[in-house]
């Protein structure tokens, strides 16, 4: 049972799934908005067009073996039901065509629509659960597809620091999202400190999607 938009009860599955589906299409649709030329203005950290090269490069077939087994081997497979426990196993028989098919999909000589076929798992955030929004959705991908954005990852992790900003503590090798707890906790008690409260502003800003989607 969960509580539709109205906080009404419901436990009939075709209403169930229209709650759950209409929810999962709010977050995932597009949501384009003009900032002008917001982009321009801010002179964001970029990179060289030989490091771009470099990003883009076919992988070699010892890049895309490192990339699969750096992955959990029982991570939870995709719509093909293949865990990457299955592709280090046989990996002599497979791993060519594994390789393969990843380095046509970097030469875009195939398409990925099939193979970005995912499902979405719902894990309970909370013991009880109300509302479609106290799950949480894990996307299950396909060990190809998996490869293909794990190259692309550990290609990016050599370059991030000097494209993100310091005070982004979390998701980057070597950086620990308490750090800005502490820096937060001291920012505080500054404020609360300083004699002159002018021009002195905190905000806690919603992140409920955060995780979820991206515009």
């Amino acid at each position: 049972m969960l509580k539709d938009d109205h906080g009404a009860w419901v436990d009939n599955d075709e209403e169930l799934k229209s709650i759950v589906m209409r929810h999962f299409k709010n977050i995932y649709c597009t949501n384009v908005q003009d900032f002008g030329d917001m982009a321009t203005r801010s002179h964001f950290p970029s990179i060289d067009s030989q490091v771009v090269q470099g990003l883009a490069a076919v992988p070699s077939d010892e890049e895309i073996k490192g990339a699969l087994f750096s992955m959990g081997s029982h991570k939870a497979p995709g719509v093909d039901g293949f865990p990457p426990l299955f592709y280090k196993s046989n990996w002599k028989t497979v791993g060519p065509t594994l390789c393969d098919f990843v380095k046509k999909a970097f030469k875009k000589e195939v398409s990925l629509v099939e193979t970005n076929q995912t499902l979405i798992s719902l894990i309970p955030k909370r013991d009880r659960v109300e509302l479609v929004s106290h799950f949480r959705p894990i996307s299950l991908c396909t060990v190809h597809y998996k490869c293909i954005t794990k190259v692309l990852a550990m290609r990016l992790r050599g370059i991030m620091n000097d494209l993100i900003s310091p005070f982004q503590a979390s998701f980057i090798k070597g950086r620990c999202i308490q750090d800005n707890i502490v820096v937060g906790q001291e920012i505080l008690h500054i404020m609360g400190k300083n004699r002159n409260k002018k021009g002195l502003m905190a905000l806690k800003i919603d992140l409920e999607k955060a995780y979820d989607r991206i515009s």
